[in-house]
C-alpha cells in the first residue's frame, strides 16, 4: 500500500477543508498554522521605480491567498539596495537588484526586487544666461525620480534651436557663435527642460577690458601692483582646456599672484560705483590641493595706494597699520569660494565685526554671523559652482552717500543673482572712492587657476 507524502496530504486536507467551508458559508477562510509545512512569498519578482518607494511582501498559501504565520524572519541578502522591516515591507535605497528572504524555522522563500529610478523630472541651470561670442556656458542638468531623489549616469541629449547663434555639445556646454537668441533643450526619457541663451558681442566699451590675447600683463594702463610669481598668459589648448574667447587665458599657478588694475589713478577721477565681470575656471585637481580661493574684487580707499592689499606695505595700508588704529576707511568686495567651495562675498565695511571689535583688526569676512551689521543675503547659501567648467562671475559695488547707510554690493554667477549686501556704510567722508579691481589668489598649490575676458564698467550692463 502506498502513501502520499505528508506535505501533499496536508495540502489536500487544507484544500478540502476550504472547499467545504466555502460551500457552507460562501467564503474562503485562511487558516493560521503555527507550524506551516511551506513558506511562499509574493510577489516573487517586482520593481521599485524610485528611491524611497515601498512594497509589501506577503506569505501565501497553496492557492495564493495571504495568511499569517508566526515567527517569520525577514532579511536582505544584498545590502544597500533595499531594506525590509519585520512586517515584510520593503523600501528602495539605491539602484540594483536585491534578494529578500522570508524564513520560518528551516523553511524559506526568496523574492527578487529590482530598484531603478524612472525619470520623473528634468531641470537645467541656469535657465537664462547671456554669453559673449566665442564664450562658453555649461548648462547643468538635474534628473529626479518620483520621490525627488537625484538620478545620475543617464544619457541626456542636447539641441540648440538656432545653431548659427550657439552650438551645444553632448555634455551641455554651449558656445556662442553669433549675436542672437537660442533655446537649448535637454531631453531624457521623454522629459525635457530648456535654457534661454542670449549671445552678444564682447563689449568694447566700458572702462577696461582684457581677453589676454595680446600685449603683456604689465603694459601701461593694464595691470599693476603685481605680486607673486605665479601669473602668466598661456595658450588654452596647451593647458588642455578651451578659452572663453580667442585662444589665450590668464594662468595663475603655484607661487600665487595678486594683480590690480587701477580704473582710477592719481590723475583721474575715482568712482563711487564699479562693476567687474570675469570668467574663471578651476579644476578638480585645483580643488583637491587648495583651501578655497579669493578671486576678483573691487577696492576703495581715501587714496590710490591706501587700500588693504593694494600697494601692500605702503604708508596707510593695512600692513602698515595691522590693527587699523588710525581707522583709515577702506573697503573691498571679493568673489570668494570657501573651503567647501560654496560661493561667498569676502568684504570689509564699517559695520564688519572685525572693525567693530576692540581692538579692531584688518581683514574681511562673509558678512554673515554675529557682530556683522547688516548681514548679507545669500539667495543660495549652499551654492557651489561646478569644477572643470568656465563660469561667469559679476560683482558690482555702490558706495553709500555720506551720512547714509545706502551702499550695496551684488554678486552674480552665470547671470543669476546669488549674493546681496544692502544698506551698507562703507565711508563717512566723500574722500573714499573706488580705485581698482584686483585678482588675488593667495598661495596656489599644485594645479593652476584660469581667468579670461575681464570687463570693468561704471555699472552693470543692462
Amino acid at each position: 500500500m502506498s502513501f502520499l507524502p505528508r506535505r501533499i496530504m496536508t495540502s489536500i486536507c487544507i484544500l478540502a477543508t476550504l472547499i467545504i467551508v466555502a460551500c457552507e458559508t460562501g467564503e474562503i477562510v485562511n487558516p493560521v498554522p503555527a507550524d506551516p509545512e511551506w513558506v511562499s512569498v509574493t510577489p516573487q519578482v517586482d520593481v521599485l521605480r524610485a528611491i524611497g518607494a515601498t512594497l509589501q511582501l506577503q506569505v501565501v498559501d497553496a492557492l495564493g491567498h495571504p495568511f499569517a504565520v508566526n515567527g517569520l524572519n525577514w532579511s536582505v541578502l544584498d545590502a544597500g539596495i533595499v531594506a525590509v522591516d519585520a512586517s515584510g515591507r520593503v523600501t528602495a535605497l539605491s539602484p540594483g537588484t536585491a534578494r529578500v528572504v522570508v524564513a520560518q524555522g528551516t523553511l524559506a522563500d526568496t523574492a527578487s526586487i529590482q530598484v531603478r529610478q524612472d525619470v520623473a523630472s528634468l531641470t537645467v541651470s541656469p535657465t537664462t544666461t547671456t554669453i559673449f561670442v566665442g564664450a562658453t556656458q555649461q548648462i547643468v542638468p538635474t534628473l529626479r525620480d518620483a520621490n525627488g531623489h537625484p538620478i545620475v549616469g543617464r544619457q541626456i541629449s542636447w539641441t540648440s534651436s538656432a545653431t548659427t547663434t550657439a552650438a551645444v555639445s553632448v555634455t551641455g556646454l554651449v558656445r556662442g557663435i553669433a549675436s542672437g537668441v537660442t533655446t537649448i533643450t535637454a531631453t531624457c526619457d521623454g522629459r525635457t527642460a530648456t535654457a534661454a541663451v542670449t549671445v552678444s558681442a564682447m563689449p568694447t566699451g566700458g572702462l577696461f577690458t582684457d581677453n589676454f590675447e595680446s600685449g603683456s600683463l604689465n603694459d601701461a594702463g593694464r595691470w599693476h601692483d603685481m605680486v607673486g610669481s605665479g601669473y602668466s598668459m598661456a595658450t588654452a589648448a596647451a593647458e588642455g582646456i578651451t578659452a572663453v574667447s580667442g585662444t589665450r587665458i590668464l594662468r595663475l599657478a603655484p607661487g600665487g599672484a595678486s594683480l590690480s588694475h587701477f580704473v582710477a589713478t592719481g590723475s583721474t577721477s575715482p568712482y563711487e560705483r564699479l562693476f567687474l565681470s570675469f570668467w574663471m575656471y578651476r579644476s578638480s585637481a585645483y580643488e583637491a590641493s587648495n583651501p578655497g580661493l579669493r578671486a576678483g574684487g573691487i577696492r576703495g580707499s581715501t587714496t590710490q595706494w591706501g587700500s588693504y592689499g593694494v600697494g601692500w606695505g605702503t604708508t596707510g595700508s593695512c600692513a602698515d597699520d595691522p590693527n587699523n588704529r588710525h581707522r583709515q576707511e577702506f573697503m573691498f568686495a571679493y568673489v570668494f569660494e570657501a573651503q567647501d567651495w560654496t560661493l561667498r562675498t569676502y568684504t570689509n565695511w564699517l559695520g564688519a565685526a572685525k572693525l567693530t571689535a576692540n581692538p579692531p583688526t584688518c581683514g574681511g569676512g562673509y558678512a554673515i554671523g554675529a557682530g556683522n551689521s547688516p548681514e548679507a543675503t545669500y539667495h543660495d547659501i549652499n551654492f557651489v559652482p561646478t569644477a572643470n567648467a568656465w563660469h561667469k562671475y559679476e560683482i558690482e559695488v555702490q558706495l553709500n552717500a555720506v551720512g547714509q547707510s545706502n551702499g550695496w554690493q551684488r554678486i552674480w554667477v552665470d547671470g543669476v543673482l546669488k549674493v546681496e549686501h544692502l544698506n551698507v556704510t562703507y565711508r563717512t567722508t566723500s574722500g573714499m572712492k573706488l580705485w581698482a579691481v584686483t585678482f588675488d589668489t593667495g598661495t596656489v598649490q599644485a594645479s593652476p587657476l584660469y581667468l579670461d575676458d575681464v570687463y570693468v564698467a561704471a555699472s552693470r550692463p543692462p
